[in-house]
């Protein structure tokens, strides 16, 4: 019982003489901006990325990507990647990243623009990580992509 209220009154004056003070590190950032990017070919282009340094522990990061395409009206049916990571260069195929095909299906007009979103969750340590908002070509030779706007927000928590 001696134990109990000793370790209420310790919890009771860390909360009294630091109110302001938070026990937990969270951290978000990102990027965003309307200029064009143009996606030219199927290595993986940055659309925009933002860095964090994360102390003390394990962290849960939510990561987000979303942005605006134009098609590029070719005619034919096009493919293209998009993914958000802590690689500028990974590997294809995660379960974080998204397609966006414009088909062209005779008789049905084609969008002229798509939206695409992402998000990516995963703990890392502590450490200084810098996330990227990634897109390429999903097919060798595929015309160039324009990417008109995009944003990536990122959230980590040192707690579930």
């Amino acid at each position: 019982m001696k134990r109990q209220m000793f370790v209420c009154t310790v919890l009771f004056l860390a909360v009294a003489l630091f109110p302001s003070m938070s026990f937990a590190h969270n951290i978000s950032g990102g990027c965003a901006s309307t200029s064009n990017v143009q996606i030219p070919g199927t290595l993986w282009t940055k659309l925009c990325q933002t860095t964090l340094s994360l102390t003390d522990g394990t962290h849960f990061c939510v990561t987000t990507g979303s942005a605006d395409a134009l098609n590029p009206g070719t005619g034919n049916t096009n493919s293209y990647l998009f993914t958000v990571d802590t690689n500028s260069a990974p590997a294809t195929g995660t379960s974080w990243e998204r397609t966006l095909d414009f088909n062209l299906i005779s008789g049905i007009a084609v969008p002229s623009t798509a939206n695409v979103s992402t998000v990516h969750y995963q703990a890392l340590g502590a450490g200084t990580y810098t996330f990227y908002f990634l897109a390429k070509q999903g097919v060798a030779g595929e015309p160039t992509l324009t990417v008109d706007d995009y944003s990536l927000g990122v959230v980590c928590t040192d707690g579930r």
